[in-house]
């Protein structure tokens, strides 16, 4: 599903084209950096934000994207500084203010998941969504389970990048089913990278 989503989000929703800007916010998490590094592949421009400055790190160092920044820092500043003429996709996990993207004309916005109110307190709404009438913008929310037919297609597509290596996938390793809570409470709290995974027995 990790898979599918990432897949089913860049290429489908957000109809990924070779040379665009990307923003892929939440990019060290598990949806979030199989979306960067299939934007990567594809010949885009990848910008990534995470929660910590090991994070930023890894988006650089381990998952090779062209900029990335701490958006705890402020989401104003970096997205004008790596996309000075704007962004053509962003991938959306967290919603909130993220929503502010610096997005060019006709920008496209695949919007995943809303991390900035699963603590039960709902994030403002943006208060510049009328950008996204004088700029013709695209926001399309979407399920994975939506594109279970595509599922096939997304199998090979991945498939085929991680035999080459254009496909890193981390795994946040948690042993027995009493190490389920700490596993979803590091999740939520931002302390883990990639895919939480729980090994029964």
């Amino acid at each position: 599903m990790t898979g599918l989503t990432a897949w089913a989000g860049t290429f489908v929703v957000a109809s990924l084209k070779p040379d665009d800007v990307v923003w892929i916010s939440a990019a060290a998490g598990a949806v979030g950096s199989v979306a960067a590094q299939l934007a990567k592949a594809h010949g885009c421009r990848v910008i990534g934000s995470a929660g910590s400055a090991e994070k930023v790190t890894c988006l650089k160092d381990v998952l090779g994207l062209d900029a990335a920044f701490n958006w705890r820092d402020g989401l104003d500043e970096p997205p004008s500084e790596f996309a000075p003429e704007g962004i053509d996709v962003y991938f959306d996990s967290v919603g909130g203010d993220h929503l502010k993207a610096h997005l060019r004309p006709f920008g496209r916005v695949a919007l995943c998941g809303a991390i900035a109110g699963y603590d039960g307190q709902p994030p403002a709404a943006p208060d510049n969504l009328f950008n996204a009438t004088n700029k013709d913008i695209n926001l399309r929310g979407f399920l994975a389970g939506t594109f279970a037919d595509r599922l096939p297609e997304a199998r090979k597509h991945l498939a085929e990048l991680w035999r080459s290596g254009d496909l890193n996938l981390d795994l946040a390793w948690y042993e027995g089913l009493e190490s389920a809570p700490q596993a979803i409470v590091d999740m939520l709290s931002e302390r883990t990278t990639g895919k939480c995974v729980v090994a029964l027995g």
